[in-house]
């Protein structure tokens, strides 16, 4: 962007040092009633004051005449301020820029008290060059209380209170966020302040559209917002919920105020509490519960696109007389040895679950019935080849019967392909066990 030089100031200023009448007299009045000091300086080292308005004394507490002595304002800049002060103060003054200068720093007053004051600078050109400096001083302390207990209240907050805008021609700022922000978020809110973008970089890829979808849908419909999405920061994902209420902008755009959370623990929480719930606890696969609602899913794929899928139920032959004789310890290691084997033997799309008590199902997504058939057999074969003992040395035989259908058009519901499996399952074990059958012709494998 290029810097327009403002409009230089008459080649030569009036005498605003003179004590009565003139120019000093008429500003002094017009100024009296402004809380506004305002001043002029040489724009050389050690920048010597040539006017002040009669008002700094009223409402700042200091002596115009401690001022105009030479470094008077220097001295009274309190110690920690000055040094990053002048910093900036030379620094803009030799660069280029034409862009005023704002500053807050302390200051003493009469009463040797430092009040907070904001001052503007203003470069004064005469003949190309910067010949005076040009300023107005407002004291701001119940201003920088004010934050500074705004700034207390957001720190002490569970998560990050901020501001997001988003102006008319797209573009996006943060004009406020919390320090939290940064250990939530991994972001210095400063870097925010005139450029957001940076704040969507770390959206997890899964969750952006989602995200943005939702901000656009809050900003036509003027609507409180709320989302959850994943960050990624220094390597870690974390879990955010933010919550806004949006209002329009004098400019047209939209500023949203609001709260981001860390929900990081909390979503750990609920997956654990998931997983407890869709989990069987001896075996560690999946409930009859999460089979059921993973074959809601695939019979609405079906009968969407008609991919096909099977389902096997299996159920160990005379199981009641393995808890009988060896006790249900025993009887225990035999399931979890099963479910063992169906980890084994089935593929990552597979849903191998444990419908209860001896009885098991694994639900095979785009496979049609031979291959499910053939899937079983292999499974069967194995259980038949599990080694176990019987607690005193002596080997313990284990067999299965299983059941296998496939999915058709005239099946509406989940509950018609477990029947239909089930059936399958007690066709093999009528047929004499250890055996696989399926359900259209009782065919045997």
């Amino acid at each position: 962007m290029s810097i327009t030089s403002p409009q230089p100031w008459p080649r030569t200023l009036p005498d605003l040092s003179a004590p009565e009448g003139g120019a000093a007299s008429i500003l002094d009045e017009i100024l009296g009633v402004s809380p506004a000091v305002v001043y002029l300086t040489s724009a050389q080292p050690p920048y010597p004051i040539e006017y002040i308005s009669a008002n700094a004394e009223r409402f700042l507490g200091i002596d115009a005449a401690t001022l105009r002595a030479q470094g008077g304002w220097f001295k009274l800049v309190h110690p920690e301020d000055l040094p990053p002060t002048l910093e900036r103060f030379e620094h803009w003054l030799q660069s280029p820029t034409s862009r005023d200068l704002p500053r807050r720093y302390r200051i003493r007053t009469r009463e040797s008290d430092y009040i907070w004051v904001e001052d503007t600078c203003r470069k004064v050109f005469e003949q190309d060059r910067v010949a005076h400096i040009a300023g107005a001083v407002l004291d701001v302390t119940e201003q920088v209380q004010n934050e500074e207990s705004l700034r207390r209240i957001a720190e002490a907050a569970p998560g990050v209170i901020y501001q997001f805008e988003r102006r008319p021609d797209g573009s996006t700022r943060v004009p406020y966020a919390s320090r939290k922000l940064w250990e939530i978020y991994g972001v210095d809110p400063e870097t925010l302040k005139d450029e957001g973008e940076s704040f969507f970089d770390l959206v997890h890829p899964e969750d952006l559209a989602a995200l943005t979808a939702s901000i656009e849908a809050s900003e036509r419909d003027l609507t409180p917002w709320s989302e959850n999405w994943r960050v990624v920061v220094r390597g870690q994902t974390r879990w955010v919920e933010g919550q806004a209420t949006p209002r329009r902008t004098d400019s047209g755009g939209t500023l949203w105020h609001g709260l981001l959370l860390d929900i990081t623990r909390q979503k750990h929480l609920e997956e654990q509490l998931r997983a407890m719930s869709v989990t069987d606890p001896l075996t560690v696969l999946f409930n009859r519960r999460y089979l059921v609602e993973v074959m809601q899913q695939e019979l609405g794929r079906f009968q969407r696109t008609g991919r096909p899928f099977s389902l096997i139920m299996m159920d160990l032959d005379h199981f009641k007389s393995i808890n009988d004789r060896f006790g249900h310890s025993r009887g225990d290691e035999v399931l979890r040895q099963l479910a063992d084997l169906l980890r084994k033997h089935h593929r990552s799309s597979d849903v191998a679950a444990r419908l209860g008590g001896e009885e098991f199902a694994l639900l095979l997504p785009e496979t049609q019935l031979t291959a499910a058939l053939q899937v079983a057999e292999t499974i069967r074969r194995a259980i038949s080849e599990l080694t176990l003992s019987d607690g005193q040395g002596h080997p313990l035989p284990i067999t299965a019967s299983l059941g296998v259908t496939e999915v058709l058009p005239g099946i509406r519901t989940v509950d018609q392909l477990l029947e239909r499996a089930d059936k399958a399952l007690y066709r093999a074990k009528r047929r004499g066990r250890n055996q696989v059958a399926d359900d259209r012709q009782g065919r045997l494998f």
